[in-house]
């Protein structure tokens, strides 16, 4: 018996040969593969050399499928599998707009619609308000006075600074005493603000506490029809052969296409891990992979999609046709089955796997902010520093008599270093240059001549 070998189907192997006093020789197939048809109609791998009596069974367990059940024995099966994909776990990646996902574009485009359309409803409310009694300068009320363009503005200020600070949590800078259906809306805007705030917040907190990881793929559509992924598949397998006999167009027809079939573990697991691949095997041989990168780790880097296909498949020992192993191998596998052990042995011979099993939505892992996850609300606020200090400087230019009493002095002292003045020469100078006739030559007086 040798001993340089393991796994379930050789315990199962060993505890048969223990009971029938057998004595059992390994050997391995020259292509190390499971067994496929070729177009002669021969078999190669495990199937062909069962099949033409190089050995009295297989020594590890194999897919049951109608063409290789043509042409060998499979005992009771010890497990039904199902096969599923593997791939790395993405990985999380900042995002400059991560400050808008706690809401849809849906959403904010009807918190947009919604500002605007009680800033409006607000101010005309506030304006006929003002009309009515008076309360306003200017206003045409008790007194008779024709409103202002100032009295008319000031009531969509109002309603401006009120809509806005209720989305941002500010109190309001007045009371919004008056009609009751001014109080009615203004009530009402306030209750709305309070649950979106409270909501973005409670979102954003959640996404970055517990970021949700994006899934690639799901199912094997999804999976054949993506670009982003490479797929790898052990060679000779039940689910190769099932491809391969499938119409071109059909989703197992188009795997075969751009798919990579390897007998080399190790270069799958390379692959998967370190490359954009996707693994597609049964349940066992991605627990493999699995295992083996958590002992290494002791972590899970791994995700396998929900969702199987090709189901139900058994995995049995192969015979010869006609074999008297087959009974004898059926009545202990039945038993082992029945008392639980055939879990048992897998269990053991992966124990790590059960680790990762769980299939991952979320990502416990901690990340520190990056300068990308807050560029986003940092350039809105650099953008709103930038409009307010151009929308300054615009009132100085244009309305010197409005700047307020405290701005004077700065005032005072931008003109006394003459930048502006000097400014608006230069472009006095090329207005007046351009204003010329063609051929005309263009005479600047100097800068200290007077009229």
């Amino acid at each position: 018996m040798g001993n340089n070998y393991g796994g379930i189907a050789v315990d199962v192997l060993k505890l048969v040969a223990k009971l029938n006093h057998y004595c059992i020789t390994f050997m391995e197939p020259r292509d190390n593969m499971w067994g496929l048809r070729l177009p002669n109609g021969t078999w190669n791998g495990m199937i062909g050399q069962v099949n033409n009596s190089e050995a009295d069974m297989s020594g590890t367990l194999i897919f049951t499928t109608e063409s290789r059940a043509e042409v060998v024995d499979f005992s009771a099966p010890l497990y039904f599998q199902e096969h599923r994909i593997l791939y790395r776990t993405p990985e999380q990646e900042p995002n400059i707009a991560g400050f808008l996902l706690p809401f849809t574009g849906m959403v904010w485009l009807l918190i947009a619609v919604m500002f605007i359309t009680v800033t409006v409803m607000v101010a005309i409310l506030f304006f006929f308000y003002d009309v009515h009694h008076g309360t306003s300068g200017g206003a045409i009320g008790s007194s008779g006075k024709v409103p202002t363009r100032a009295a008319t503005r000031e009531p969509g200020w109002r309603a401006s600074y009120f809509t806005i600070g209720m989305l941002l949590s500010q109190p309001p800078r007045w009371n919004p005493n008056g009609a009751l259906v001014v109080l009615f809306m203004t009530a009402l805007w306030m209750f709305i603000s309070f649950i979106v705030a409270n909501v973005y917040r409670s979102n954003l907190v959640s996404m970055l506490v517990l970021p949700k990881i994006e899934v690639p793929f799901e199912t094997l559509d999804e999976l054949v029809n993506q670009h982003e992924y490479k797929i790898v598949m052990p060679a000779g397998g039940a689910l190769q052969q099932k491809a391969m006999e499938a119409p071109p167009n059909s989703v197992l027809g188009k795997l075969m296409r751009g798919t990579e079939v390897s007998i080399d573990f190790s270069y799958s697991y390379q692959a998967i891990l370190f490359r954009k691949y996707a693994g597609i095997g049964n349940e066992i041989q991605l627990d493999v992979f699995r295992d083996f990168r958590y002992s290494q780790i002791a972590q899970c880097p791994f995700t396998v999609t929900k969702n199987g296909f090709v189901t139900g498949i058994q995995m049995s020992y192969v015979f010869q046709k006609g074999s008297p192993l087959k009974p004898k191998f059926d009545k202990v596998i039945t038993r082992l089955r029945e008392a639980g052990l055939l879990d048992h042995f897998l269990d053991r011979a992966l124990p790590n796997a059960s680790h990762c099993r769980k299939k991952v939505n979320n990502s416990n892992e901690l990340r520190p902010l990056s300068f990308w996850d807050v560029a986003g609300m940092l350039s809105l606020f650099l953008g709103g520093i930038a409009v307010s200090t151009i929308a300054f400087l615009l009132e100085i230019f244009l309305k010197p008599d409005a700047v307020p009493a405290p701005l004077h002095r700065p005032v005072r002292a931008i003109a006394r270093f003459r930048l502006l003045e000097r400014t608006a020469k230069v472009f006095t100078r090329l207005l007046r240059s351009c204003k010329l006739p063609p051929g005309e030559p263009s005479v600047v007086k100097p800068d200290g001549q007077k009229k």
